[in-house]
């Protein structure tokens, strides 16, 4: 699978507007999305892009986030990097 490494920044926008326990509309989600990622679905420890079938790891450091933001700590902004496949990057979309 050929892919490209991505830094998503996880910004105060993103956990204002954030919905706790939310695949699609999650702060990571939301921040995946302004990052160029199509239709990222995020779960506990991994996530879905593009509408595929390939379960991508999270790294720790948003896999913590996750747990903070779904029980209702407190949580501050992060980012992290993650390589995403291609196909699944808005710009590499043919128009």
């Amino acid at each position: 699978m050929n892919t490209r490494t991505i830094t998503v920044v996880v910004g105060d926008e993103h956990i204002n507007k954030g919905r706790k326990q939310s695949c699609c509309h999650c702060p990571i989600a939301l921040a995946m999305l302004d990052a160029g990622v199509l239709s990222p679905a995020v779960h506990k420890k991994a996530f879905f892009v593009g509408g595929g079938d390939d379960l991508i790891n999270l790294p720790g450091d948003a896999i913590k986030f996750i747990d903070f933001f779904d029980n209702g700590r407190p949580v501050e902004p992060v980012s992290f990097e993650i390589d995403i496949p291609v196909a699944a990057l808005k710009s590499e979309v043919a128009i």
